[in-house]
């Protein structure tokens, strides 16, 4: 045990550097947030289309997801508390470069290296925290990083939008920018326990389950529900800007903030009372329907609001519903498949800011709904015929992880 660890053990308290971490998974969560609510903002001055500028999105998901992996195996060569600070000065730097960029290739390669950081950082956080405690209280400390991503939602997104409205865009992301510098020179100064590198698995085993078919079609769901909620969740500004003839959407951005807070609560309990296959086929309802009407109920403020927490709350739930089932199939391996389950969600999230943006092209802003309730209607499918299993309204889907 490091001298924190045995710290907190005497003291009973958590480490502040914890806090840190929470920052720092603040930050990168609202690095990747921001961007929606500032979108028409960037388009106007790099004098592109809102559905090119949207690609911003779908690059940083893709990148994301397909470069965590592959740069978390290479990072294990280093002590991480190194590799974390040097990766939130890298995300610190592409930021002021983001915010500085005058012309659209320079501003979408700035996007790529903060996905490449973001990517490093996010794991990094979660296996820090858990080493500044003792054993019993990992469980909280890894809350309180996690809590850093919710309040990002909830705060940092409208926050960040409510900035792009007043002041500009470039504000925007230089406000995370600063917010990355304090992370990393907090971290710097205060330290981390020095963790010896590790011999990470190889990309090969990380991909084994891929292999699976099961395994394909657990985690096919999430995809196709990232497709669906990010199609019209990227371009959720001109949309609301169109229906409701308003320039700042911060306000509004709020409610799928307060909305995912909620949702995020919401899943582990409605799994714990109706099992979490017939949980996930009500939300994936849900949520189907809320797409539909999406872009008419937001023609006014009141029906927004509503449809905006509606829509915001059943995302996050769902996923925790997906990430409690897919552990079920195969808890040996339980840290390899909820890291594809992590690389599938962003990947889901990139094709669907390609596909909106698309469609936002080829038809409409107010079209968007019928196409994400088309990709969650998929999912739906694939889910469909577990729940039928017996069994599948219980607690858990352990019967799958005994079928090969």
């Amino acid at each position: 045990m490091t001298n924190a660890v045995n710290l907190s053990e005497k003291t009973g308290k958590l480490d502040f550097r914890i806090l840190l971490l929470s920052l720092s998974s603040f930050v990168l969560a609202t690095d990747s947030i921001v961007v929606i609510g500032i979108l028409p903002q960037i388009a106007r001055d790099m004098h592109v289309s809102v559905a090119v500028a949207g690609q911003l999105v779908t690059i940083f998901a893709l990148i994301y997801g397909l470069s965590s992996p592959i740069l978390t195996a290479l990072a294990g060569r280093w002590s991480s508390d190194r590799v974390l600070v040097a990766a939130l000065a890298v995300f610190c730097i592409v930021n002021v470069g983001s915010a500085l960029s005058t012309v659209y290739p320079v501003l979408l390669i700035t996007r790529i290296v903060a996905a490449c950081s973001a990517a490093l950082c996010s794991p990094l956080t979660f296996a820090l925290a858990a080493s500044l405690v003792p054993p019993e209280k990992k469980g909280r400390a890894l809350s309180l990083v996690m809590i850093g991503g919710t309040v990002a939602i909830v705060m940092g997104g409208p926050f960040g939008s409510w900035i792009g409205g007043q002041w500009g865009w470039r504000i925007s992301l230089g406000a995370v920018a600063a917010a990355a510098g304090v992370a990393c020179l907090g971290v710097l100064i205060f330290g981390l326990p020095r963790t010896p590198a590790s011999h990470a698995e190889p990309l090969t085993t990380r991909l084994a389950p891929l292999r699976k078919p099961r395994i394909l079609l657990a985690l096919a769901p999430i995809c196709f529900v990232g497709i669906g909620f990010h199609a019209i969740y990227t371009y959720i500004a001109p949309l609301l800007q169109h229906n409701l003839q308003i320039d700042d959407i911060s306000g509004l951005l709020v409610a799928i903030g307060l909305g995912s807070g909620l949702g995020s609560w919401l899943g582990g309990e409605v799994a714990d009372r109706f099992g979490m296959t017939r949980s996930a086929t009500i939300i994936l309802w849900i949520l189907i329907i809320v797409e539909v009407i999406l872009p008419f109920a937001t023609s006014s403020f009141a029906g927004a609001w509503l449809s905006l927490m509606v829509f915001g709350a059943a995302m996050p739930c769902f996923i925790i519903l997906q990430q409690h089932r897919i552990l079920s199939i195969e808890p040996k391996h339980a840290n390899v498949i909820m890291g594809l389950n992590s690389a599938i969600t962003y990947l889901g999230m990139a094709i669907g800011a390609a596909l909106g943006g698309s469609m936002v092209l080829a038809i409409s802003v107010k079209q968007l709904g019928w196409i994400s309730a088309l990709c969650t209607l998929v999912a739906f499918a694939i889910l469909r015929p577990w729940s039928k299993r017996p069994g599948a309204a219980s607690n858990d889907d352990s019967d799958l992880s005994d079928e090969q």
